[in-house]
């Protein structure tokens, strides 16, 4: 084991940052964005949030989408919209 951790949750603002240090490093790491919201969606208690696109462009690998989501009146039609931006997006 090299003691390296390869995944890393990271709040909005910091992911260039992640993604230039550990490109410096030659070090292929996962970065998981929390906060996601919907273009209209309130921040709730999320102090950054970006939307899925957002994330992805900036160089997040997974995004996560809960509230969104789940306190939508309509979930199904929350989540393919979701769902479809983040397929716009060219990474």
């Amino acid at each position: 084991s090299s003691g390296f951790c390869n995944m890393a949750l990271r709040l909005s603002k910091e992911i260039h940052l992640m993604k230039k240090h550990f490109g410096s490093l030659k070090r292929n790491v996962t970065l998981i964005t929390p906060g996601i919201r919907a273009v209209d969606d309130e921040p709730d208690d999320q102090k950054q949030t970006l939307t899925a696109g957002q994330a992805i462009r900036k160089g997040s690998d997974w995004v996560v989408i809960g509230r969104p989501i789940t306190r939508n009146h309509d979930p199904e039609t929350a989540a393919r919209l979701l769902n479809e931006e983040i397929n716009k997006v060219n990474v």
